[in-house]
C-alpha cells in the first residue's frame, strides 16, 4: 500500500505540475474500483473520485453516502459494472419495453445521495452475456435534463443530524480480509431485482458494524453523513473540530482503533454539548465514558432515544428515500419513490405525503421531471409542512 501512495501520488503530483506549466486544467482521476479503503490513502493527490461498484444493485444509499464521505467534497462519480449484479436482468427486462421505472433509481440514487451515476452509453455485458447496455435516448435525457437544470439544488451541505465515522484505522483490515465493501455481492451471487425490491436480498457476509449501522439508519429516514477518520500513518490525520460542524450526534461503529488525537477531538466537542453514540468496540472506552457517550446493544432501540427531536425533515411515508441538501436561502429535499411493483412494471404513487422540515422558510414548491408540481404548504413551529402527491419516481421539494 505504501509503494501505490508513494507511486500514484508521484504521477499525480507530476501531471499537477505540467497543468502549472502549460496553463492547461488537467484533472486526476482513477478507477478506485468498490472504494474500498485500499484507495483511501491516494484520494487527496486526485480531483475526482470515480467508483466501479463491483456489483450494480438497487436501493443502496448507505453506499452511496459512504461514497460522498470518501470523496471528502470532491465530485464522486460512480459506474456500474455492467456484468456484476441486476444489470444483465435490467437489459433484458428493457429490451422489452419494460422496467423504465427501475433504470430511474439506478440513475437517481447516486445524485440524491451526494454523488452522480454515470449514463452506461453501450457499456459492454462481458463475453457471456454478448450484448452492450443501451438505455432509450429520451430516457437518460430525462433524468439528465432535470439534474442540469437543478443542479443548484444539489449540494454537499446536508443540514444532517448524525455523522457516522468510518475509522480507517479500524476497518482496513477487517473490509481487506472480508471483502465486506458496502457495496454487497460476491463473485458466486445474482441477486435478483426481485429480491432487492423486497428486502429479501441481504449477503451474510456483510459483517462490520458500519455497514449494519448505516443500513438501519437509512432505513429509518435518518440524515446522515459519514467521515472516514485517517490511520495518522498511510494518511494524514488532520482531524479536527471543523469536520464536527453542524452535526448535534456522531455515532462510532465498532471503532476499536482511533489516534488519540481523534478521541481528544471527540470529547472537547462532546463537552460542547454533542451527543456521541457507541456501536461495538470502542477505543479508549474511558474516555468516551467520561465525555457521556451513549452505548448501544441494540443499536436503533437505543439510538432513537438520542436522535428524537434532532432530525431537520420527517416524512409520513417512511418507505421514501430522502435527503436534506441546504444551500443559500433554501432547503432542497429530494425525494425518490421504491414502491415499484414487478408485476405491474409500475412504481406505486404516494398519496398525501406529509413532509416537515425545520427552519425559516416561507414558501415551498415541488420539481419534477415535467416541471413544478402542487404542494400544499403551512406553517408549523419552527418549520413548515407541506403536503402533496408524489406521482413520479423521483422529485424534490424547495422550501425557500
Amino acid at each position: 500500500m505504501r509503494a501505490v501512495k508513494k507511486y500514484f501520488s508521484e504521477l499525480a503530483d507530476y501531471v499537477h505540475a505540467l497543468s502549472v506549466e502549460f496553463g492547461e486544467k488537467m484533472r486526476v482521476s482513477g478507477n478506485f474500483y468498490n472504494l474500498m479503503p485500499t484507495y483511501y490513502p491516494i484520494q487527496p493527490t486526485v480531483d475526482v473520485v470515480i467508483t466501479e461498484m463491483a456489483h450494480t444493485l438497487l436501493h443502496q444509499p448507505y453506499f452511496f453516502r459512504y461514497c460522498a464521505g470518501f470523496g471528502g467534497g470532491k465530485p464522486v462519480i460512480v459506474a456500474e459494472n455492467p456484468y456484476g449484479g441486476m444489470l444483465a436482468e435490467l437489459l433484458d427486462m428493457m429490451d422489452k419495453g419494460r422496467g423504465y421505472d427501475l433504470y430511474r433509481v439506478f440513475l437517481m440514487e447516486a445524485s440524491v445521495y451526494g454523488c452522480n451515476m454515470s449514463i452506461p452509453y453501450g457499456a459492454w455485458m462481458g463475453n457471456s452475456i454478448h450484448d452492450g447496455f443501451m438505455a432509450p435516448h429520451w430516457l437518460n435525457c430525462e433524468v439528465q435534463d432535470y439534474l442540469y437544470k437543478n443542479e443548484r439544488y444539489f449540494t454537499n451541505k446536508t443540514n444532517g443530524a448524525a455523522l457516522v465515522i468510518y475509522s480507517y484505522k479500524s476497518n482496513y483490515w477487517d473490509e481487506a480480509n472480508s471483502q465486506s465493501y458496502g457495496n454487497e455481492g460476491t463473485k458466486n451471487e445474482k441477486p435478483t431485482i426481485a429480491s432487492q425490491i423486497s428486502g429479501a436480498y441481504c449477503d451474510p457476509s456483510r459483517k462490520l458494524d458500519f455497514w449494519k449501522v448505516t443500513k438501519q439508519l437509512s432505513a429509518a429516514q435518518v440524515q446522515y453523513d459519514v467521515l472516514i477518520t485517517p490511520d495518522g500513518v498511510l494518511r494524514e490525520d488532520d482531524f479536527d473540530e471543523s469536520a464536527l460542524e453542524g452535526y448535534r450526534i456522531v455515532v462510532l461503529p465498532d471503532c476499536y482503533e482511533m489516534t488519540n488525537h481523534q478521541v481528544d477531538v471527540l470529547c472537547r466537542w462532546a463537552a460542547k454539548g454533542g451527543r456521541i453514540v457507541v456501536h461495538g468496540r470502542c477505543y479508549a472506552r474511558e474516555h468516551f465514558e467520561k465525555a457521556g457517550a451513549v452505548f448501544t446493544e441494540d443499536f436503533m432501540e437505543d439510538f432513537i432515544p438520542v436522535y428524537d427531536g434532532q432530525s431537520t425533515v420527517s416524512c409520513s411515508d417512511g418507505l421514501l428515500g430522502l435527503r436534506r441538501c441546504d444551500g443559500e436561502n433554501f432547503a432542497a429535499v429530494h425525494l425518490i419513490n421504491y414502491a415499484y411493483d414487478m408485476h405491474i412494471d409500475k412504481t406505486a404513487p404516494s398519496k398525501s405525503v406529509e413532509l416537515t422540515v425545520k427552519g425559516d422558510f416561507a414558501s415551498a414548491r415541488a420539481v419534477t421531471a415535467d416541471g413544478e408540481a402542487k404542494v400544499d404548504a403551512e406553517p408549523v413551529p419552527g418549520g413548515i409542512k407541506v403536503k402533496f402527491d408524489m406521482d413520479k419516481v423521483y422529485m424534490m421539494v424547495i422550501f425557500e
